[in-house]
């Protein structure tokens, strides 16, 4: 690397004494003459961490020095800026010639931002323009693998990792130097920790802060504050020169750091000119139903037509995917434009999709966008990861009456309407749950339990098969449970062809409400080699907040823990569904049967025997009241009043008859923990697809009957 030289005559500072610089020559005698060794080494320390050339910009430096190896990239070899154009003025951002203190990346998974952005940075940093960094992640482990791996490799292939000095142990085994969480370097540090100790962010000042997936950051850790915020302050000792790098997937909008850190910079898009006609453009997925962006075609079974992808511009211009690299290149045309540029001396916040990525074809994102289908789950993943985008939810009021007209279908209860379910395009019901809803009061045994047995199809859809509210004794023993049990282990038949006699498979039990009765029923139900009941609790907090159901081990019994938030939604999300016939019905889809007087379980002899009455009969007008029991809390959407994200569910009013509305959450759950318990039967595997799950207990009921 070319070095500029330091002008004759320049000066640096320590302690208030000025010296004059005079890298390679001894110093002239009453300028700088160390008096001992270590004085000599300080010096020197200093000289090292002068600046070589104060024009050299990040991604210059980068692609005269630096290889990217094959373990950590698809494409190895040098580092060439002009593969992925639209990094290289993030990553200039900075030299120390751009007064930008902030800039913040949204960004799909795959674009190159770790490589290109991140570790140029630090490398940068380290053996061209020193200066101390702190590196911040979501995860410890993972910040600190990278170190010792990734930037490890960095350092070596430019010939920076003699400047990290070795590692050395203090007093009570405490070690400097090179470390998985440090590297020293003459004139600087680089220190990296995950962002879930909020002690340690409070420990340190840091002219470069580089936070990584900042979305997974709390907004309030451990009661001392927002993330953001947290790190913000260990800059504050360098205000005038210091700059903050913020990068991200987003998640859900409204929400999401990143989107938020997005919208208080300058909003910059990457636009090209089409190579047809000209017109300024930026990539967008479009969507089917939009006039312009990716475009291709399916077969038959829905599988991609590779053939058929390309892109449409806004004027109708067919665009291949061999064009889209000259189409990047600054050289012609291309350049990152603000929509707030009067924020752009500060703050320079960029949104990208994977369209511009070289490392994923845009065959690659049609085929991700095919997969999705039916899936709302799938489909915010590919917003999330591919489109670079936040995860926006339509808010809606559920409309109880709408519920009543479409889902009441011709089958009575009491009995497996599979001909019906066949009919409907969802194939035989697959799976059986009971939902029990423990009500009362906490010092009167005499109670009642919510409950209701629900068939479920392999895409999805739900059949109510009986219901009714089992009013008794409700304590240890009690005459409830004993009734709980018979529908546990009764047997219910189907109408089709095959005489399939069906039992539950899971059944999920509230223990939020007299737990003890609970869990006394659930033990002497084990007793007899019974596994086909479970505790079940809602969750009113956050923690594993990224999976909806989970099972602790506590000193009563194992107790499975909902995100009822998510499955209000979901069932939310599926009275507002639209059946598009003579297809299938949609995924979601919840039936129920036509008879008004008749819940199901209004059996005088069972009643007599158990000594317990049956209430709340038949589907009417009082049981759909239950869809409009609850309304969402919604957190609104900072930058948008007509959207909003919900946080929770609550009663419509203090009397608002919600017991059947908890009750479909628990049957929702109860064939989720059904099926998680088969995949880790027969996988041992803890995670897994619960749908072919579902696949091959369908393909079992057709096969065997």
């Amino acid at each position: 690397m070319k070095e500029k030289q330091m002008p004759s005559g320049a000066t640096i500072s320590v302690e208030g004494k000025t010296f004059e610089f005079c890298r390679g020559k001894k110093p002239e005698k009453g300028i700088l003459r160390p008096d001992n060794e270590q004085a000599a080494d300080l010096v020197g320390m200093m000289l090292d961490a002068i600046p070589k050339n104060l024009s050299l910009l990040p991604s210059e430096w980068a692609e005269e020095k630096r290889y990217l190896p094959a373990a950590y990239s698809t494409k190895p070899g040098r580092v060439r800026y002009d593969n992925s154009p639209y990094l290289r003025e993030i990553v200039d951002c900075f030299s120390p010639a751009c007064s930008v203190s902030d800039v913040a990346l949204m960004k799909p998974s795959r674009i190159g931002a770790t490589q290109l952005i991140l570790e140029t940075i630090i490398g940068y940093h380290i053996d061209a323009f020193t200066k101390s960094m702190l590196y911040v992640s979501a995860d410890k482990e993972l910040t600190e693998k990278n170190m010792s791996s990734r930037i490890d490799a960095m350092l070596a292939t430019t010939g920076a990792a003699d400047k990290i000095r070795p590692e050395t142990s203090k007093k009570r085994g405490h070690r400097t130097g090179d470390t998985m969480s440090r590297k020293e370097f003459p004139g600087g540090m680089l220190v990296a920790m995950g962002a879930k100790n909020a002690n340690k962010m409070r420990q340190f000042g840091f002219p470069v802060l580089l936070a990584d997936e900042v979305d997974t950051f709390d907004d309030n850790l451990g009661g001392q504050g927002n993330v953001i915020e947290l790190l913000k302050n260990r800059t504050d000792d360098f205000a005038r020169t210091a700059k903050r790098l913020w990068l991200s997937t987003p998640l859900i909008h409204g929400k999401s750091n990143i989107d938020r850190l997005f919208f208080l910079g300058d909003q910059r898009r990457y636009w090209m000119r089409c190579p047809h006609c000209g017109v300024k453009m930026r990539f967008q997925f479009g969507g089917p139903d939009m006039t312009y962006g990716l475009k291709f075609e399916h077969d038959a079974r829905g599988d991609l037509i590779p053939s058929s992808v390309y892109y449409l511009c806004e004027n109708g211009c067919r665009i291949e995917e061999a064009q889209k690299y000259d189409m990047m290149l600054e050289k012609n045309g291309a350049e990152w434009i603000p929509e707030v540029p009067e924020r752009s001396h500060l703050f320079r916040s960029y949104q990208i999709s994977s369209l511009y990525s070289n490392f994923m074809p845009w065959t690659e994102i049609a085929t991700k966008f095919l997969a999705c289908r039916g899936d709302k789950n799938r489909l915010q993943v590919f917003v999330n990861n591919v489109l670079g985008e936040t995860w926006k939810e339509e808010v809606k009021v559920i409309d109880n009456a709408r519920v009543m007209r479409t889902g009441v279908a011709p089958y009575k209860p009491a009995t497996i309407p599979n001909k019906l379910a066949i009919s409907h395009g969802n194939g035989r019901i697959v799976v059986l749950t009971l939902a029990v809803d423990v009500n009362g009061k906490e010092d009167e045994p005499e109670g009642w339990l919510a409950v209701e047995v629900k068939g479920h199809c392999v895409n999805g859809q739900t059949y109510s098969i009986a219901k009714g509210e089992i009013h008794g004794n409700t304590e240890r023993g009690g005459s409830c449970w004993a009734a709980v049990r018979d529908l546990i282990q009764r047997q219910w038949k189907a109408d089709d062809d095959f005489s399939l006699t069906y039992t539950v498979d899971c059944a999920a039990i509230d223990c939020g409400f007299k737990d003890y009765a609970v869990f006394d029923f659930l033990q002497s139900y084990y007793a007899t080699g019974a596994k086909n009941a479970v505790a079940v609790k809602g969750r009113g907090t956050q923690v594993k907040s990224d999976r909806a159901l989970y099972v602790t081990n506590t000193a009563k019994g194992p107790i499975w823990w909902l995100d009822t938030v998510f499955y209000k939604n979901a069932l939310a999300g599926s009275c507002g569904l639209v059946w598009q016939q003579p297809g299938p019905q949609p995924s979601g889809w919840l039936n129920f049967p036509d008879d008004k007087n008749f819940g199901g379980l209004e059996d005088a002899e069972w009643q007599r025997a158990l000594g317990i009455q049956v209430g709340a009969k038949g589907y009417n007008d009082e049981y759909f009241k239950l869809f409009g029991s609850e309304v969402p809390e919604i957190e609104k959407d900072p930058f948008d009043s007509k959207k909003g994200r919900i946080v929770g569910w609550r009663k419509k009013h203090s009397r608002a008859p919600n017991h059947f509305w908890d009750a479909m959450v628990y049957n929702l759950a109860a064939k989720d923990i059904y099926l998680n318990l088969l995949l880790q039967q027969f996988t041992k595997a803890k995670t897994g697809d619960t749908q072919t799950v579902m696949l091959a207990l369908a393909e079992h009921i057709e096969v065997h009957h």
